[in-house]
């Protein structure tokens, strides 16, 4: 789409005075960042706004970002419900964290991203010696070693 924007619109003078957009774009495109936007509604039927922002390096993450908001939408928010801006984003940072060291992953070969990325290591849960550990204030129930 930039592209054939500057394309229609963007005419360089010709004069030589440092690189075009295009080639500007194309040196920047790996340190650019994925952000995609949604909407939901609070108990009162007000429209809040949420910004997901992934991190950068990763020019190719849009579908990453489309599937993390679906996430977030079938595993938590059809699931609760929540008054306020102040109210979401608290619930929102408390799946964050469940989502990101708790949560396993098909993809990541059943580890969490805090795993994969060193962050935090878990024990696994035997199947004769565990305990349920709630998250998300009771939407989630998991298994951790005892």
């Amino acid at each position: 789409m930039v592209r054939r924007v500057l394309a229609k619109y963007y005419h360089p003078d010709g004069d030589g005075n440092g690189p075009s957009w295009l080639t500007f774009l194309g040196h920047m495109k790996d340190s650019l960042w994925s952000v995609d936007l949604f909407r939901c509604e609070s108990i009162t039927l007000k429209s809040h706004w949420v910004l997901v922002v992934t991190v950068p390096d990763v020019p190719v993450s849009h579908p990453f970002v489309e599937r993390l908001i679906g996430t977030i939408r079938r595993e938590f928010l059809d699931h609760i419900l929540f008054w306020n801006a102040v109210d979401l984003e608290r619930k929102l940072g408390e799946f964050r964290v469940y989502y990101n060291n708790e949560r396993v992953h098909a993809s990541l070969g059943g580890d969490t991203p805090a795993e994969v990325a060193g962050e935090l290591k878990t024990q696994r849960a035997k199947i004769d010696n565990f305990q349920w550990h709630s998250h998300c204030r009771g939407l989630v129930q998991l298994p951790i070693a005892a």
